[in-house]
């Protein structure tokens, strides 16, 4: 993927993993507005929304999509975001954060 130009999207998912991983490989990606793309993708700087599911919707969100730069740098930084290392520390902060604000020990 990257090498690709885009990475095309059509579907509506919870999450979108396939987008994230062409994004990961520093590809953009052009995906239908809806779902969890709309949490993963940056419209105009990770890549582009296309607002109905039909040709036409599409052919002119490419047409914009070839009008547009894009820095296959900052999409594949911004994917770190869903990194694992990231989730495991967040969610170790979290939980410390909240024993230290009950003051409970980790252990019971």
């Amino acid at each position: 993927m990257s090498k690709a130009k885009a990475f095309i999207y059509p579907q509506e998912e919870d999450f979108g993993i396939t987008a994230v991983e062409a994004m990961a490989s520093g590809c953009p990606v052009i995906a239908y507005g809806s779902g969890g793309v709309m949490e993963t993708v940056e419209n105009k700087k990770t890549g582009l929304f296309f607002e109905e599911q039909n040709w036409e919707s599409l052919a002119e969100a490419i047409l914009d999509f070839n009008r547009l730069e894009f820095d296959s740098e900052y999409i594949r930084d911004r994917t770190m975001r869903f990194s694992g290392k990231r989730f495991k520390q967040e969610i170790k902060d979290f939980i410390t954060e909240k024993v230290d604000q009950k003051k409970l020990p980790l252990e019971y």
